[in-house]
């Protein structure tokens, strides 16, 4: 991920206890609050990957806000 000074890098990661599956997300954010970036990693199932990769790409040059309470149902 490339990026430059007016922008921020954000990393995370989490496990799921009970299955292993883990995801990794790093995202490149404006100093507006606009995800410029975002990429995934993800361990695990199949499903887990396919929703990774799907939210990915909903969440680009959307808000963090929206981000935030974005939600799969």
């Amino acid at each position: 991920m490339k990026n430059n000074t007016e922008e921020i890098i954000a990393y995370g990661e989490d496990t799921n206890s009970s299955s292993g599956d883990t995801l990794k997300l790093s995202l490149i954010i404006s100093n507006d609050g606009i995800i410029k970036d975002a990429e995934f990693s993800a361990g695990g199932c199949k499903e887990l990957e396919l929703l990774a990769k799907s939210a990915v790409e909903i969440i680009k040059n959307k808000t963090i806000d929206f981000a935030l309470t974005f939600n799969v149902k």
